[in-house]
């Protein structure tokens, strides 16, 4: 998972379900540094009841899938202790064996792409699109998003210091999270895609309420980069769970009065007391019950 949430699936695709949690995943095993592993018993349509894969601390991105058993794990292991393949910490009680297990035969789910090379990017040097379901476009002179064809399994699209953005996400179904940091992107291009998150986090012009919108499942939504006309109307994206404001932003809202009765979570870009977090339920959520939470940054 990454930090704004997308659960990236795991490779090879198609056999490890692609979820944060699983209660038919059974932790068994430990390298007591904090990384596990799990028999999977519900495992997606290509992979198998009792394969293994690893989560924890050092696995960043998608989980890891390891051995298609236990059998098949452990095999390996012994095998290599016959063959005197492993190496032993005198300080230690136990051998390393050498063995694959920890080897991925996969290139990474992340990619990088810098430089005004971005607009040609279908041309561009990268291996294995098809599995890459993170990617970072940064410092593009035009970032066309048109020519992201080659990449079906994007989940999340980080655009940084972008002159402009250009194309639309049709040719994307899977992606979940866009962050836009640029002079101008055609956020019309983006209407009917079912995109989970949206961080908008430099426009040089106003977005209008009815574009965010026409983003029919969206939960989590930061403008506290960007200027937005008719603010007052953003409780009326049926999906909008989470909201990131700037504190101008913000009390605007406080000033027209309107209501946040589906909100979960408010970020505002500015300290606030908890006074003022007590202020925000009375004013955005009266009468609500379920919890509401309230994040803020910045000098007060």
């Amino acid at each position: 998972m990454s930090d704004t949430g997308v659960v990236f699936e795991p490779l090879p695709f198609g056999h490890v379900k692609r979820l944060s949690r699983n209660d038919w995943w059974v932790t068994f095993g430990s390298d007591r540094a904090m990384n596990f592993l799990f028999t999977d018993l519900d495992p997606a349509s290509d992979g198998r009841a009792g394969q293994i894969v690893e989560y924890g601390r050092d696995i960043h991105g998608p989980l890891r899938y390891v051995a298609p058993s236990v059998t098949a794990m452990l095999t390996e292991v012994v095998e290599a202790l016959r063959e005197g393949r492993y190496e032993h910490d005198e300080d230690e009680v136990f051998l390393e064996p050498d063995v694959s297990l920890r080897d991925s035969p996969f290139r990474s789910h992340t990619e990088v792409v810098t430089g005004p090379g971005i607009e040609h990017l279908g041309a561009h040097d990268v291996a294995d699109q098809p599995l890459v379901q993170q990617l970072y476009l940064n410092d593009a002179g035009t970032a066309n998003l048109d020519v992201l064809q080659g990449f079906p399994a994007l989940k999340e699209v980080s655009i940084n210091r972008a002159a402009r953005v250009t194309g639309g996400l049709a040719h994307l179904p899977a992606l979940k999270a866009l962050s836009v940091e640029a002079g101008e992107a055609d956020l019309d291009a983006f209407a009917g895609h079912r995109l989970w998150r949206l961080e908008l986090k430099v426009l040089n012009h106003p977005v209008g309420v009815a574009q965010l919108a026409a983003l029919p499942s969206l939960v989590h939504l930061d403008v506290s980069g960007v200027e937005v006309t008719g603010l007052e109307r953003v409780g009326e994206l049926r999906h909008l769970r989470v909201l990131g404001l700037s504190r101008v932003q913000l009390d605007h809202l406080l000033t027209s009065g309107a209501p946040l009765p589906r909100l979960a979570a408010l970020h505002v870009e500015r300290r606030t007391s908890l006074a003022e977090a007590v202020a925000l339920w009375s004013r955005f959520a009266p009468g609500r019950k379920a919890p509401w939470h309230v994040e803020s940054t910045g000098a007060v």
